[in-house]
């Protein structure tokens, strides 16, 4: 066969592969993804899923065809992780942190954000998202979360090595009850995604820094009643996730009875850490 055959067929051989290729692809991902349509429209989109094998990610549109959500939300439809919510000029409005707690969807933080996409304290626009399919999604409360659980230790650490890190609760909800707060860590990782074993597994308990005799953490200028450090250790190497949450509570909570009475808060975490063999480089 001449060089110059050749050479054709190699290039023929290649087109049909090619094509080949990118059609099973498009079919794949049109399999995986789901489009829904405002009413009386057939290709203005109002939401988009595309699935995965663990989850699904979520898509809302409005009616300019700018982005109004995304997230992500598990095999059971509960929204899980962090939300982005945006105006109808495409600017990032709000961040809403999901956790899935016992089979139900919960907000665990959000932060709002100005035009400038700077993070504010309060929210005082009345309707953000300007669309009628959308407003019933407003929250009900305008206080961006300041709540938040600091890591001390590096993404990847030694077997041998202790992991730090303090929790800070920066928006109290018993506040005027002298509220104070505990971070329960569960240090065995055997709690579940959804906490659902919580009452199963044994939890290790850390006080607030006030009255703290493990760690004797300088926090300088913070409450010591809302500021707690806690730690633990691994016994194997790998991929581990800590589990955990802050408590803020108070036995001094008024009821409708005039009573006082216990009352608490909980603020829901999670953080990887990659564990390693000290003799392995």
């Amino acid at each position: 066969m001449r060089k110059e055959q050749l050479i054709s067929l190699k290039i023929i051989l290649t087109l049909i592969f090619s094509f080949h290729f990118f059609s099973c692809k498009n079919e794949k991902i049109n399999k995986n993804t789901q489009f829904s349509y405002y009413d009386n429209t057939n290709n203005l989109v109002f939401k988009k899923t595309v699935n995965f094998e663990e989850f699904d990610s979520i898509y809302y549109f409005y009616k300019n065809e700018s982005i109004f959500k995304k997230g992500k939300q598990n095999k059971n439809g509960e929204k899980i992780g962090k939300w982005m919510l945006y105006d109808q000029t495409s600017k990032l409005r709000e961040i809403r942190e999901y956790f899935c707690i016992k089979g139900k969807s919960e907000i665990n933080r959000n932060w709002y954000l100005d035009k400038n996409e700077d993070t504010i304290a309060y929210n005082k626009e009345n309707n953000v998202y300007n669309q009628k399919e959308f407003i019933s999604g407003t929250l009900g409360h305008r206080n961006t979360s300041y709540d938040k659980f600091t890591f001390l230790t590096k993404d990847a650490i030694s077997i041998s090595d202790y992991y730090f890190g303090y929790a800070y609760c920066g928006s109290p909800l018993l506040r005027e009850y002298d509220s104070k707060i505990k971070v329960i860590v569960d240090n065995t990782y055997t709690l579940t995604k959804d906490f659902s074993n919580i009452e199963l597994v044994k939890l290790d308990t850390f006080q607030h820094a006030k009255i703290d005799t493990i760690h004797n953490a300088d926090f300088g200028d913070y409450d010591l009643n809302k500021v707690a450090a806690f730690s633990g250790k691994f016994k194997t190497t790998g991929k581990k996730t800590i589990r955990g949450l802050m408590i803020e509570y108070t036995n001094d909570f008024i009821t409708k009875d005039s009573v006082k009475a216990y009352a608490e808060s909980r603020t829901y975490f999670e953080k990887e850490i990659f564990v390693k063999n000290p003799n392995n480089n």
